[in-house]
């Protein structure tokens, strides 16, 4: 599952500055400016600060082997796409820790939720922000995603494989991560056999920075795409998520083909989408953007989700003309490889 939270925090503080002039004409002037402070890990910062800020020399927490493994992959695909790295916080990891702790506890069925109910055990906040908050990260966008029987690497690999779930790790402004990562085994007896049912959750909490200072937020346009051009061994389907990005049709899709920009909510309209094989023949695909999405989690991204499985060892062209906000557009023709079957 995924969970998309922003909420901002911001002050704004009146400077004034006053001169006095002595004379004839004694008089006083006050100046008065008004500067912006957003509150990010319990510390206030301006626009200036923040986008100063060295996001590589903001303290670590203790990572397992499990936790660098994840941390390594995630980095891995933003390499390949041309992003910053994402790097490990203590507050970000305790939330995720946290909520994996509140799944294990009240998830009996491996039905998993961003939500928590404060009459249950393990409750920490209702809401991934509340969490994060709770343990002194307050920032302005905060995305969760949780896998339910996949850990490490393989948890990454599988939010990769889906429309929603990759959007976090592919964000060009994702700076921060925090991974959390519950397992239980359960043990039944009957005369025939034994029956054993492992429940492993693992959560990742993702700090993203969009500036919602920027005066003009098409000045700097950063996009990423997935599959990334020239890449070989790509899946030839989709991994089933919930929320089902297509209810009732996408259960054997091919693999989500994604553009997903640095910006929050754009007004974002496409002229053209096409996906064809390597003989020229067209796929047919559904075309999601925040417009038609059921769930609104395509905020700043579109998806092209083939109707069916892609072919294997096969190389497909992707051509897609994006209009933003009635001010830019963007072209974009790439190609990618699949896997053998």
């Amino acid at each position: 599952m995924i969970s998309v939270i922003h909420k901002c925090f911001l002050i704004t503080a009146l400077l004034t500055s006053t001169l006095l002039y002595t004379g004839s004409d004694a008089r006083v002037i006050t100046y008065v400016h008004e500067v912006k402070f957003y509150e990010y890990r319990d510390e206030y910062y301006t626009a200036e600060q923040l986008d100063a800020m060295d996001f590589a020399g903001t303290p670590t927490f203790p990572a397992d082997a499990r936790e660098e493994e994840v941390l390594e992959r995630i980095n891995e695909y933003r390499a390949a796409a041309g992003l910053e790295p994402v790097h490990y916080v203590e507050e970000l990891a305790r939330a995720a820790r946290a909520h994996a702790k509140y799944l294990q506890a009240n998830d009996p069925h491996g039905i998993s939720t961003h939500f928590e109910k404060p009459e249950n055990e393990e409750f920490v906040g209702e809401e991934p922000w509340d969490r994060a908050c709770h343990y002194g990260y307050k920032w302005d966008d905060i995305e969760e995603v949780i896998a339910v029987g996949h850990e490490g690497a393989e948890a990454v690999d599988s939010f990769m494989a889906t429309v929603y779930h990759r959007l976090p790790f592919l964000n060009p402004v994702a700076r921060e991560l925090g991974h959390g990562y519950s397992y239980e085994e359960h043990r039944t007896e009957t005369e025939d056999a034994i029956i054993l049912r492992r429940e492993r959750y693992t959560v990742l909490e993702v700090g993203v920075f969009y500036r919602p200072w920027a005066e003009d937020p098409l000045a700097d346009v950063e996009y990423a795409v997935y599959p990334f051009p020239g890449q070989t061994d790509v899946p030839l389907e989709s991994l089933g998520e919930r929320p089902d990005p297509v209810p009732g049709e996408s259960e054997i899709a091919g693999f989500p083909i994604t553009v997903e920009f640095n910006l929050r909510e754009p007004d974002m309209g496409v002229n053209t989408a096409v996906l064809t094989d390597s003989s020229g023949d067209e796929v047919d695909f559904w075309l999601l953007t925040y417009k038609n999405d059921p769930h609104k989690l395509l905020r700043n991204a579109v998806c092209i989700l083939p109707k069916e499985p892609l072919e294997p060892n096969e190389t497909y062209a992707v051509g897609i003309e994006l209009r933003l906000n009635d001010a830019a557009t963007f072209t974009m023709d790439w190609e990618f490889t699949t896997a053998e079957e």
